[in-house]
């Protein structure tokens, strides 16, 4: 071939002319593809927050940036279940003999309430979900969901007070506040009850406490929290009202809520009692948070391993590892401090209560201790007449010994 000829030139002219249109087009092709994904994406989480934030009575802006809205009791997310269309509200249950009603929570107890704004009888209060609320869980299937990863790993560590006698109809405790360090925004720091059922693939968890968890939250304040399974976390279940199931009936209380009040370390302490329990005449699981506060129940529709009893409760405190630089997380578990170091100081869980078939509470006795890391965590037990059957628990994670 002659690469002097003006022929040459043409055809090489031309060449660069198909690969130009051609990168261009397949370019434009590629950006309208990802703009579709992304539009399609869009719609979707649209969608979801249709389904999620019910229409509502009255919108209360909390001081901590959540904003509440007041849904009639009949429109909760609740009642999006299949298995709860038509479902009944259930009356009032018996409370378990044994039971004290004191320490009743100031009304102010949680930061939305704290400008004396309420919502109406007949509503129930709701954390308005957002779109970055979803984007943050990284998927619209784990919204609200406890990570596949995180619970399937060895970045879980506990210090737990574990009872597996079997038999049980509930539990009751008082939980030491705190608003412990998070180091990741994908870690947690909790203190919580587990009411447990079954095993394996069928595990049935009833949860309530208190966490910090940036990811799920999108802040560090400590807030009130439930959480519920059916099968070993994977597709039934999440945290507070972000998906059908838990029935809500009280209208003061938020599920989700920041905690106005945090213990300061050697100062003023707090602490929420929480109660679990079956009441034997419908067989749903009901929730109480402080004396006096019924929150509302977990239908038996749901959970086919607690149509009887549970097989254990625990209590205790839980972090998340991610050994993120190769070295122990610096995330805290209760207060930041060992146990050792006792009251006002420590955190602690007191007055641990069962309740039995009789639906008596009584003094929880005799626990399995579960302590992972005692250089990182570690816990204390006790009893005493006033504060029954109790532990002190925490730590600092990564120290010289936690590495």
């Amino acid at each position: 071939m002659n690469f002097s000829s003006p022929n040459f030139f043409i055809l090489l002219q031309f060449l660069l002319l198909v690969s130009l249109v051609y990168h261009v087009f397949s370019f434009d092709t590629s950006f309208h593809q990802i703009s579709n994904q992304t539009f399609q994406q869009k719609e979707k989480i649209a969608n979801r927050l249709q389904q999620i934030n019910k229409p509502s009575v009255k919108t209360i802006h909390s001081p901590d940036g959540d904003i509440i809205d007041c849904v009639l009791f009949q429109n909760q997310p609740a009642f999006d279940h299949p298995l709860l269309k038509g479902h009944k509200p259930s009356d009032p249950p018996e409370r378990p003999k044994g039971y004290n009603k004191i320490n009743i929570l100031n009304d102010n107890f949680q930061l939305w309430s704290s400008s004396g704004e309420s919502c109406p009888e007949g509503t129930i209060p709701i954390i308005r979900t957002t779109e970055q609320d979803i984007l943050r869980a990284g998927s619209l299937d784990r919204f609200g969901k406890k990570s596949i990863d995180q619970v399937n790993s060895l970045a879980h560590e506990y210090v737990n007070a574990q009872f597996r006698d079997g038999g049980y109809y509930g539990g009751q405790a008082s939980f030491n506040v705190w608003a412990p360090h998070v180091e990741y925004a994908y870690e947690f720091s909790l203190s919580q009850m587990w009411v447990v059922a079954g095993a394996g693939e069928d595990l049935s968890t009833l949860e309530v406490g208190w966490h910090v968890y940036p990811q799920l939250n999108g802040d560090n304040h400590t807030r009130l929290f439930i959480y519920w399974t059916a099968d070993a976390y994977k597709n039934t279940g999440c945290h507070n009202l972000q998906c059908p199931g838990f029935v809500q009936t009280n209208s003061k209380i938020v599920v989700g809520g920041a905690i106005s009040t945090t213990s300061m370390y050697n100062g003023s302490q707090f602490e929420i009692s929480l109660m679990i329990w079956k009441d034997q005449k419908t067989d749903h699981w009901w929730l109480e948070v402080g004396p006096g506060n019924l929150i509302g129940y977990w239908p038996s529709s749901l959970f086919p391993n607690f149509k009887d009893h549970a097989d254990r409760v625990d209590f205790g405190g839980e972090i998340i590892n991610s050994n993120s630089k190769g070295t122990h997380t610096s995330t805290q578990m209760g207060s930041g401090h060992f146990a050792e170091e006792g009251f006002g100081k420590a955190a602690f869980i007191r007055n641990m209560e069962l309740v039995d078939h009789n639906n008596n509470l009584n003094m929880a006795q005799n626990p399995q201790f579960l302590e992972q890391f005692p250089n990182c965590y570690d816990q204390k037990i006790g009893s005493s007449k006033e504060w029954g059957s109790y532990f002190y628990f925490g730590g600092p994670g990564r120290n010289i010994k936690c590495q």
